[in-house]
C-alpha cells in the first residue's frame, strides 16, 4: 500500500539535461502520479546516506539557472518531503550519481525500494550494479506506475495481511493497532496483533525502535475505574506474553467501543515542552483482519485503504493524542 521510490540527486541537476522541455515534463509527471490531488499518496521516498539525500538534492535545486524549472523541482521537492523516510547510510558518501544508485540498491538489500530513479547520464545500462535502476524518462509510460495502490484486497491470511504493512513496520516511529477484537480468549485478533509486533522488532541494524500501541474493546458494561478492567487488561498482556516473551513495551488502551480497525502510525518527535510527542503521518483502514485458521476457510479477501491526510489527521487526533478522551483505561505494559 506504500511504494517506496529512491531518487538520485541527478534528477535535479541541470547539466545532467539537454532537453528542458522533457525535464519538466518529467517532473511534472512525477508529481502528479506521486501526489494526486484529493487522493491518499502511496508513496515515500528513501532520505538516502542517513538524511544526507535530502541537503544534497536541495543544493543541486538551488542550482537550477531556469527560473520555471527551478520552481517545478522545488514544488516537487517540497511534495517529497512530506513523504520522507530516512534510511542510515551503508557506504561511502557517494561522490557521483553511480555512488548514489550503490548506496540506494545497498540499502535495498536490508529492505526492498520498489522504484530507484537516475538520469540516463548516471547510469551505465551494461554495468550489472545499475541495472536495476530505473532512468527517469520511463516516468512517461504507463508501465512504470504500475503496481501503486493505494487499495488493497489482501488474502485472509495472517502473515500475508502484516507482510503488507511491512512499510510501516520498517520506517515508522511508532505504530497503533486499532481493532476491536484483542482479548484473552483463543479465537480473537491477537494473534494478528502479534505478527505485527513481531514484524515491528524485526528491523535491519541502524534503524530506530518503534513505539507499539494497542487499541481495543474493553469489558462489556465497563466504566471508567471499574475494577475489572484492570484484570482484563492483564489477561490481554499475558496472552501476548506467552507469544512475544520478554523485553516488549508497549501501550494497551481500551476503549468502550470500537466500530472499525485501523494501522495508524507516524513519526516520534518532541513538543515545545521537550516531552515526547506522535507526528501521524499514515492511516490504513481495514474492514477485517485475519485470525488463526483463516486462511483454510476460503473466505473473501479484505478491504484495505489508505487514508487521506485530512482523515489522517483526525484518527491521530482520536487515538494518538495525549491525553486521550473518551476510552476506559490506559496502561503501558511490559513483557
Amino acid at each position: 500500500m506504500l511504494t517506496e521510490f529512491a531518487f538520485t540527486p541527478s534528477i535535479f541537476e541541470e547539466s545532467m539535461y539537454s532537453d528542458v522541455d522533457a525535464w519538466s515534463a518529467h517532473l511534472g509527471k512525477l508529481g502528479d502520479k506521486m501526489f494526486p490531488q484529493g487522493y491518499p499518496w502511496p508513496v515515500i521516498v528513501a532520505n538516502l546516506c542517513a538524511g544526507g539525500w535530502k541537503g544534497e538534492s536541495s543544493r543541486q535545486i538551488q542550482r537550477i539557472g531556469n527560473r520555471q524549472i527551478r520552481t517545478k523541482a522545488m514544488s516537487l521537492f517540497t511534495q517529497i518531503e512530506r513523504v520522507l523516510i530516512d534510511r542510515p547510510m551503508m557506504l561511502d558518501w557517494p561522490e557521483d550519481q553511480k555512488g548514489w544508485c550503490q548506496e540506494a540498491l545497498r540499502s535495498a538489500k536490508d529492505e526492498p525500494i520498489e522504484r530507484i530513479v537516475a538520469c540516463r547520464f548516471a547510469m551505465d545500462q551494461n554495468d550489472p550494479v545499475t541495472r536495476a535502476v530505473r532512468c527517469i524518462s520511463e516516468v512517461q509510460g504507463a508501465g512504470f506506475w504500475s503496481g501503486i495502490p493505494a487499495d488493497d484486497s489482501p488474502e485472509m491470511d495472517i502473515m500475508n495481511q502484516v507482510g503488507v504493512l511491512r512499510k510501516l513496520c520498517v520506517h515508522a516511529g511508532f505504530v497503533s493497532l486499532v481493532t476491536p477484537q484483542i482479548n484473552a480468549g483463543e479465537d480473537d485478533e491477537s494473534d494478528f496483533a502479534v505478527e505485527l509486533i513481531k514484524s515491528l522488532r524485526t528491523r535491519p541494524a541502524g534503524y530506530p525502535g518503534v513505539m507499539v500501541e494497542l487499541h481495543t474493546d474493553g469489558p462489556r458494561d465497563s466504566s471508567p475505574g471499574d475494577p475489572v478492567l484492570a484484570t482484563y487488561a492483564n489477561g490481554i498482556h499475558k496472552k501476548l506474553s506467552r507469544e512475544l516473551g520478554p523485553g516488549l513495551q508497549y501501550t494497551l488502551t481500551l476503549w468502550p467501543k470500537l466500530l472499525h480497525r485501523y494501522v495508524i502510525a507516524g513519526d516520534m518527535t518532541v513538543d515545545a515542552s521537550g516531552n515526547p510527542a506522535k507526528k501521524t503521518r499514515w492511516a490504513i483502514s481495514m474492514n477485517h483482519i485475519a485470525r488463526k485458521g483463516d486462511d483454510k476457510k476460503n473466505l473473501l479477501p479484505a478491504d484495505w485503504k489508505l487514508l487521506r491526510n485530512e482523515r489522517v489527521r483526525s484518527l491521530g487526533s482520536q487515538f494518538c493524542s495525549t491525553p486521550m478522551t473518551g476510552h476506559l483505561v490506559s496502561r503501558p505494559m511490559t513483557t
